[in-house]
């Protein structure tokens, strides 16, 4: 499957998928709001539930999929009422798991800038003492 190198149909691509973003998208895991990197993640599997989507840059849409894979969770759509529930809330489940993973790991990113912010500071107060 080859990318189409004309420029006037890449501005169209790119135009058509900022229309279907929110104003002022960021991802949702990593908060990138460069929208040329920006796509709508189905989180609850497209087959099952089109119009529940999130926000997510390429990088973290491939994880939060490969997630999905390696929970086998169901992708493909059903006839029956209740085997799509029960798709829709294990295609959730492991679209919840991602997300609190990459919360953890921007928490600890927090605490590691908050640590190095005080210590900054720290080293301020006594240079600044020393020069009084």
């Amino acid at each position: 499957m080859s990318k189409d190198n004309n420029p006037k149909k890449n501005a169209r691509r790119e135009e058509e998928q900022r229309r279907r973003l929110p104003p002022d998208a960021a991802c949702v895991a990593c908060g990138e709001s460069n929208p040329k990197v920006l796509e709508l993640h189905h989180a609850a599997g497209r087959a099952h539930e089109r119009d529940l989507t999130a926000v997510l840059c390429k990088n973290c849409h491939l994880k939060a999929t490969e997630g999905q894979l390696r929970e086998e969770v169901e992708l493909r759509a059903t006839d029956s009422f209740l085997e799509r529930i029960a798709m829709i809330f294990g295609n959730l489940a492991a679209f919840f798991r991602f997300l609190a993973e990459a919360f953890d790991r921007l928490a600890e990113q927090i605490k590691t800038f908050a640590g190095n912010l005080v210590a900054e500071l720290s080293t301020l107060r006594l240079a600044q003492g020393e020069e009084s």
